[in-house]
């Protein structure tokens, strides 16, 4: 007895709350005045536009809208009646880690770089030092290796050979097919196919 009368105090009390504040779920944006529509628009270019909530303030309507956001980051606006923006939260904290991310990256490519050019060109001098007729998958770099893999399609790779040209390095390979046939590939220090024989 005890448990249902806290159940329905409970259920009356958000009754009343959900009559006091007057808010009214889901609008639509084609029920919505004029200059709420071109504030909703405008705010939300090139996003979707997630829930708008009608409610009232000070015996005046007010909208409440979730503009979702590509990146995941959550918009929510405050709108008159008039259309005049009330209220904008957009995560400030978020929004200012996305700048910090993105200079992390930029900071990072250079040495990337750096470090791929010197994989390349520890491979040159490998292969400029020991003259080696045939490689292992293991001695080419990722990129051309995960290419080299990617074209043979789960036959076997042979007569592995890299040689320098003048925009880098070119690794080629025979695929070998069950029925006995070959077929020469050719892929570039950037992973890309070549045709150079």
């Amino acid at each position: 007895m005890y448990n249902h009368a806290i159940l329905t105090v409970l259920l009356c009390s958000h009754v009343v709350a959900a009559a006091a504040a007057d808010i009214d779920i889901d609008q639509s944006l084609i029920d919505l005045p004029a200059p709420v529509k071109a504030t909703i628009q405008r705010e939300s270019t090139g996003q979707s536009i997630g829930v708008i909530e009608r409610g009232t303030r000070d015996g005046r309507a007010v909208y409440y809208i979730r503009i979702e956001s590509l990146d995941g980051i959550n918009k929510h606006l405050t709108i008159g009646g008039d259309g005049v923006v009330m209220k904008i939260m957009d995560y400030p904290a978020v929004n200012e880690a996305i700048p910090t991310s993105s200079s992390v990256l930029v900071a990072t490519a250079e040495p990337a770089v750096a470090s791929w050019e010197a994989t390349a060109t520890s491979v040159r001098k490998t292969m400029e030092n020991y003259r080696s007729d045939e490689l292992t998958l293991n001695q080419i770099p990722p990129l051309p290796r995960a290419a080299l893999e990617g074209l043979a399609a789960g036959h076997r790779l042979q007569n592995i050979h890299a040689s320098a040209t003048g925009r880098g390095m070119i690794y080629r390979a025979d695929i070998s097919q069950p029925e006995g046939a070959k077929r020469m590939i050719a892929v570039g220090d950037n992973g890309m196919s070549s045709s150079e024989p």
